[in-house]
């Protein structure tokens, strides 16, 4: 394991564990003695490998003047659930 793959590894068990703390950054940081410029970029760099970005992708959507709708309901998300 290189030195870089090292650090990756240790910050991601550091962001498991602050994330099971319950602990505000600060607090955290403190406890763990780190820095919160520390911890705030390994959380984005962390996150950013895990969530991959999908291309928007555009639906056609047709209204029919014959159906008088009251309410509209937009599901957003691979299964329609909202989340992606």
């Amino acid at each position: 394991m290189t030195k870089a793959e090292l650090r990756q590894h240790q910050w991601t068990e550091r962001i498991m564990d602050y994330r099971a703390s319950g602990l505000t950054m600060s607090a955290w940081c403190q406890m763990q003695g780190v820095t919160l410029h520390q911890l705030k970029y390994w959380l984005r760099k962390i996150d950013s490998e895990r969530t991959p970005t999908f291309p928007p992708h555009f639906i056609p959507v047709t209204v029919s003047p014959q159906s008088p709708l009251t309410s509209l309901t937009l599901r957003m998300g691979p299964d329609g659930s909202g989340s992606h």
